[in-house]
Protein backbone atom coordinates (compact mmCIF):
# COMPACT_ATOMS: atom_id res chain seq x y z
CA UNK A 1 0.00 0.00 0.00
CA UNK A 2 1.30 3.36 -1.08
CA UNK A 3 0.34 5.28 1.72
CA UNK A 4 1.54 2.79 4.42
CA UNK A 5 4.83 3.25 2.98
CA UNK A 6 4.91 6.81 3.09
CA UNK A 7 3.83 6.86 6.42
CA UNK A 8 6.44 4.89 7.19
CA UNK A 9 9.34 6.44 5.94
CA UNK A 10 8.14 9.78 7.92
CA UNK A 11 7.25 8.05 11.27
CA UNK A 12 9.12 5.06 11.44
CA UNK A 13 12.34 6.48 12.94
CA UNK A 14 9.96 8.90 15.14
CA UNK A 15 8.49 5.83 16.38
CA UNK A 16 11.54 4.06 17.20
CA UNK A 17 13.13 7.28 18.86
CA UNK A 18 10.43 6.86 21.44
CA UNK A 19 11.01 3.47 22.67
CA UNK A 20 8.84 1.11 20.39
CA UNK A 21 10.17 -2.03 19.49
CA UNK A 22 10.90 -2.41 15.63
CA UNK A 23 7.60 -4.62 15.32
CA UNK A 24 5.37 -2.45 17.38
CA UNK A 25 6.35 0.84 15.52
CA UNK A 26 5.80 -1.12 12.19
CA UNK A 27 1.95 -2.65 13.38
CA UNK A 28 1.22 1.45 14.60
CA UNK A 29 1.92 2.34 11.45
CA UNK A 30 -0.38 -0.32 10.27
CA UNK A 31 -3.05 0.20 12.57
CA UNK A 32 -3.38 4.18 11.83
CA UNK A 33 -3.29 3.34 7.91
CA UNK A 34 -6.24 0.81 8.32
CA UNK A 35 -7.85 3.82 10.31
CA UNK A 36 -7.61 6.12 7.64
CA UNK A 37 -8.82 3.64 5.14
CA UNK A 38 -11.70 2.56 7.23
CA UNK A 39 -12.61 6.37 7.13
CA UNK A 40 -12.44 6.74 3.33
CA UNK A 41 -14.39 3.64 2.72
CA UNK A 42 -17.01 4.85 4.91
CA UNK A 43 -17.35 7.77 3.01
CA UNK A 44 -16.88 5.86 -0.42
CA UNK A 45 -19.98 3.84 0.85
CA UNK A 46 -21.78 6.55 1.74
CA UNK A 47 -22.02 5.85 5.66
CA UNK A 48 -20.43 9.36 6.30
CA UNK A 49 -21.77 12.07 4.88
CA UNK A 50 -21.61 16.01 5.13
CA UNK A 51 -20.62 17.77 8.04
CA UNK A 52 -20.00 13.75 9.58
CA UNK A 53 -17.56 13.25 6.72
CA UNK A 54 -16.07 16.81 7.00
CA UNK A 55 -15.62 16.20 10.04
CA UNK A 56 -13.61 13.11 9.95
CA UNK A 57 -11.28 13.91 7.12
CA UNK A 58 -10.37 17.26 8.88
CA UNK A 59 -9.46 15.57 12.57
CA UNK A 60 -6.66 13.24 13.05
CA UNK A 61 -7.12 10.10 14.17
CA UNK A 62 -6.75 9.64 17.54
CA UNK A 63 -6.22 6.16 19.64
CA UNK A 64 -7.25 5.78 23.40
CA UNK A 65 -4.33 5.01 25.66
CA UNK A 66 -6.14 1.73 26.61
CA UNK A 67 -7.34 0.69 23.24
CA UNK A 68 -6.16 -2.80 22.07
CA UNK A 69 -2.70 -2.66 19.68
CA UNK A 70 -2.37 -6.02 17.31
CA UNK A 71 0.26 -7.82 17.85
CA UNK A 72 1.33 -10.59 16.04
CA UNK A 73 4.53 -13.44 16.89
CA UNK A 74 7.69 -11.18 16.68
CA UNK A 75 6.88 -9.18 19.36
CA UNK A 76 6.39 -12.95 21.50
CA UNK A 77 9.40 -14.60 22.69
CA UNK A 78 7.78 -18.14 23.33
CA UNK A 79 9.84 -21.13 25.47
CA UNK A 80 7.84 -23.88 24.87
CA UNK A 81 9.80 -26.08 27.12
CA UNK A 82 9.19 -24.02 29.73
CA UNK A 83 5.81 -23.30 28.65
CA UNK A 84 5.70 -19.32 29.23
CA UNK A 85 5.96 -16.28 26.67
CA UNK A 86 7.63 -13.11 27.19
CA UNK A 87 5.80 -10.02 25.49
CA UNK A 88 6.98 -6.69 24.66
CA UNK A 89 4.80 -4.06 26.00
CA UNK A 90 5.27 0.16 26.07
CA UNK A 91 6.36 -0.37 29.45
CA UNK A 92 9.05 -3.21 29.24
CA UNK A 93 9.39 -6.57 28.29
CA UNK A 94 7.01 -9.25 30.58
CA UNK A 95 8.56 -12.45 31.22
CA UNK A 96 7.64 -15.93 31.77
CA UNK A 97 3.86 -15.65 31.37
CA UNK A 98 2.65 -19.18 31.82
CA UNK A 99 0.70 -20.40 28.73
CA UNK A 100 -1.51 -23.68 28.24
CA UNK A 101 -3.45 -25.35 25.76
CA UNK A 102 -4.76 -28.21 24.42
CA UNK A 103 -1.72 -30.78 23.24
CA UNK A 104 -2.97 -30.34 19.18
CA UNK A 105 -2.82 -26.00 19.93
CA UNK A 106 0.66 -26.32 21.50
CA UNK A 107 1.69 -28.24 18.75
CA UNK A 108 0.11 -25.31 15.92
CA UNK A 109 1.84 -22.91 18.15
CA UNK A 110 5.37 -24.37 18.14
CA UNK A 111 5.33 -25.28 14.38
CA UNK A 112 4.17 -22.49 12.99
CA UNK A 113 5.17 -19.09 13.34
CA UNK A 114 2.69 -16.17 12.02
CA UNK A 115 2.85 -12.94 11.46
CA UNK A 116 -0.19 -10.43 12.23
CA UNK A 117 -0.87 -11.08 8.01
CA UNK A 118 -0.50 -14.60 7.96
CA UNK A 119 -3.29 -17.55 8.00
CA UNK A 120 -3.22 -20.31 9.49
CA UNK A 121 -2.83 -23.28 6.82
Amino acid sequence: MPREYALRQLAYAELRARGLGSQVAQLVIMKTCGAYAAIAGMIKAGRLQGRRASKATLKPVAFRPEAAQAFDDRCLSWDHDAGTVAIWTVAGRLRDITFTGHSDQLRAVAAHRKGERSTWP
